[in-house]
């Protein structure tokens, strides 16, 4: 039990690092009132530190038989202060990129379902409308 509330507690101090990080490198900007997202930021990097320590402690473990000690536990502490600030810089630019395709994907669905609902597909070709002698039908 207490190993894991250190776990917590790390991984949070950690989650307010990447978030100080993110944003004083200009990756993520909340303006003054936006409170809910920041938070949601904050939880996002907490579970993958969480993640990140569970797991390196994990290896540990099963490698501290071989009895490296100090030099083992140095190196861990390294790995997870690395891939934690990889992951500060990455993903917010992947996110990004995933919420971009994701809005361009709803965009060109929904012109689909308009097209096809109000059939406008007609209007895409003006030439129709340009030829001599044409003659829109009235209802």
């Amino acid at each position: 039990m207490k190993e894991i509330i250190t776990f917590l507690i790390v991984s949070g101090g950690l989650g307010f690092f990447n978030l100080y990080i993110a944003q004083e490198s200009d990756l993520l900007y909340f303006g003054k009132y936006n409170k809910e997202e920041r938070l949601a930021w904050l939880s996002i990097y907490s579970v993958l530190n969480f993640l990140f320590i569970k797991l390196c402690f994990l290896i540990y473990e099963n490698i501290n038989s071989l009895t490296y000690g100090k030099i083992l536990s140095v190196l861990i502490a390294l790995v997870i202060i690395i891939l934690d600030v990889i992951m500060t810089f990455v993903l917010p630019i992947v996110l990004n990129k995933m919420i971009e395709c994701v809005r361009r994907l709803m965009k060109a669905l929904m012109s689909r379902l308009w097209t096809g609902f109000f059939g406008t597909a007609r209007c895409r070709y003006p030439e129709k409308f340009s030829k001599p002698g044409f003659q829109p039908k009235m209802a």
